[in-house]
């Protein structure tokens, strides 16, 4: 197949391993291709086993791809099938060849015969009619191959699952992904090259034909295959998938959008639901501490009379006592079960410095209006003070491990961000 010094159609390969080699088309049917049993063979990852073909018919030659995954370029324009033409330029992977068609140098005519003999014209009469037959042959058997290569049925893809309005719940944690499996059914009449799946409107995935392709042999003359494929995400709403089917020429058919929809469980709705009353909750504790804290400084200071002050710490205590059994009257989900128990804890150590604070508020008030009975003795003062301090301590230790705990569930089972600060 390989030479060096002739006449005809040839290729002449410009680029690639075999650069320089010329390849002698002589012959009604050359193959091209990767694989070892080719006409050419060219060692190009990029050229399919079975690539193309060029058919010779006389002077004519017809190049026909042969549904390879690349493709057939003849001048940079991707063909199924191509009359080729002198210096035209083909691009099979990585590999360059130029096509080169030459005709032998025709017989001389002697010029010195005026007339033609009577034998010599029949002859000549022959040999036109000959040619003609040969022409009439070549165009019956281009106009064959042009007609099988001629696909203009579009593919068909149906989508299996998921279901039309299919709704999905996320459960905790929601920051899991939720698996949705895809699966649909693609056919051609002649071959398929591959599906694409979109989710709103987005190329998802696309996979690659292997038992449908054009050049598999099957004794059905419809090729189907089955596609599969699982799309994931952790956010709610909804969704449109649909999928395009591409067949070996490049023709296209497509499903309808199936419409599907992601939502929290009720598990996660009660969680949530729980959380945003606990917000509510912490931060009414924080309108109590601040109050608490006012007061305790401005009783200290004396910028506030004690029976005043005392009269606030018990109005506090009562707000938290309140604050409280409204707590403990609610099931938390498990998940929040701790952070409960150390929010309650942190209330009822802040309900006994309520108390120990109006007790240093009594004594101190006493002390100004009966100096005789309540001698001024600071021992006193100072060891309910420690008991404010202690218990305030308490609290605020009990609020940390409970934001830390609080936090954590949040963001772990339901993927919001931290709650209110029982400290601030």
């Amino acid at each position: 197949m390989e030479g060096n010094d002739f006449t005809g159609a040839e290729l002449i390969v410009e680029t690639g391993l075999l650069a320089g080699t010329r390849f002698l088309l002589d012959r009604q049917l050359v193959t091209i291709g990767r694989a070892g049993d080719n006409d050419i063979q060219l060692d190009d990852e990029m050229v399919s086993k079975n690539h193309c073909r060029i058919i010779t018919q006389g002077d004519n030659f017809l190049i026909e791809d042969l549904a390879s995954s690349n493709g057939t370029i003849v001048n940079g324009d991707q063909v199924n099938t191509h009359m080729l033409q002198d210096d035209d330029k083909l691009f099979l992977g990585q590999t360059t060849l130029l096509f080169r068609k030459s005709v032998p140098a025709a017989a001389g005519v002697a010029a010195q015969a005026s007339k033609p003999s009577r034998k010599k014209a029949i002859w000549i009469s022959v040999g036109i009619l000959g040619a003609l037959v040969i022409v009439a042959a070549a165009v019956v058997v281009l106009l064959f191959v042009v007609l099988q290569t001629k696909d203009e049925i579009k593919p068909e893809v149906s989508m299996k699952s998921p279901a039309q309005g299919q709704m999905f719940e996320m459960n905790m944690p929601v920051s899991n992904n939720i698996a949705v499996p895809i699966a649909l059914s693609a056919s051609d009449n002649k071959g398929l090259d591959k599906v694409e799946i979109f989710v709103n409107d987005t190329l998802f995935q696309t996979l690659k034909a292997t038992k449908s392709r054009r050049e598999n042999k099957t004794a059905s003359p419809e090729k189907k295959e089955d596609f599969s494929a699982t799309w994931q995400t952790n956010s709610p709403g909804e969704y449109r998938i649909r999928v395009k089917a591409f067949d070996w020429k490049g023709n296209t058919g497509e499903t309808s959008e199936t419409l599907i929809k992601m939502q929290h469980s009720a598990a996660v709705m009660a969680a949530n639901q729980y959380c945003q009353q606990l917000d509510r909750m912490v931060s009414e504790f924080v309108t109590y501490r601040h109050r608490f804290s006012d007061t305790y400084a401005k009783a200290k200071n004396g910028s506030m009379p004690y029976p005043e002050a005392g009269r606030i710490f018990y109005e506090v205590e009562q707000q938290r006592r309140s604050l409280l059994e409204r707590l403990n009257r609610m099931t938390p989900p498990a998940q929040f079960a701790n952070s409960q128990q150390l929010f309650a804890s942190q209330i009822e150590n802040a309900i006994k410095a309520d108390q120990a604070a109006q007790s240093w508020a009594g004594y101190m008030y006493s002390m100004q209006t009966n100096p005789y009975y309540y001698p001024s003795d600071a021992s006193y003062a100072d060891m309910y003070k420690r008991q404010i301090d202690e218990y305030s301590s308490a609290t605020q230790a009990a609020g940390s491990a409970f934001q830390q705990e609080y936090n954590t569930q949040r963001t772990t089972q339901l993927g919001v961000g931290p709650g209110p600060n029982p400290n601030g």
